[in-house]
């Protein structure tokens, strides 16, 4: 038997449904003008508490993705900016914003010390972008949603 429950959604929008929002302070310390798109994954960067753009290869713990920047915010350098970002909800994977080269396919990791390695330093995966947003409550929506139990994959 077919799923009767049908979900269309407008994958032109990046927030869809059921999406929770918080605010918190982003400090540019770049050296330029900083743009900020909507979509754009944030981290935190531990030690301060401050929003930061995830990256990867940020190793402040900005590496892992903590939400989705709602709007686009312009920040000159030196500057602060309260930034509102999405912490779960429904997005639309199309409109998400990744550091350069990064997908939700990419794998984020720790760099954290650990007594069994030589130099006392370990790599720890997390796991993908993808993987930590949805163990975050996100859920990600791309243009072609076959979630339905029956449907082929």
């Amino acid at each position: 038997m077919a799923n009767p429950q049908i979900a269309n959604f407008d994958t032109s929008k990046l927030f869809l449904g059921r999406n929770y929002y918080d605010t918190a302070t982003y400090t540019n310390s770049s050296g330029s003008e900083v743009t900020i798109e909507a979509g754009r994954l944030l981290g935190r960067v531990t030690s301060s508490n401050l929003i930061a753009l995830q990256d990867k290869d940020n190793t402040d713990g900005s590496q892992a993705p903590l939400g989705v920047s709602a709007s686009e915010y312009v920040v000159a350098n030196g500057a602060s900016a309260t930034i509102t970002y999405a912490i779960s909800g429904i997005v639309a994977a199309e409109m998400l914003e990744f550091a350069s080269g990064e997908t939700l396919a990419t794998t984020i990791n720790l760099i954290g010390t650990d007594g069994s390695s030589p130099a006392g330093v370990a790599t720890i995966p997390l796991g993908t972008i993808k993987d930590i947003m949805q163990r975050s409550g996100f859920q990600i929506i791309t243009s072609t949603e076959l979630t339905a139990i029956d449907n082929p994959q």
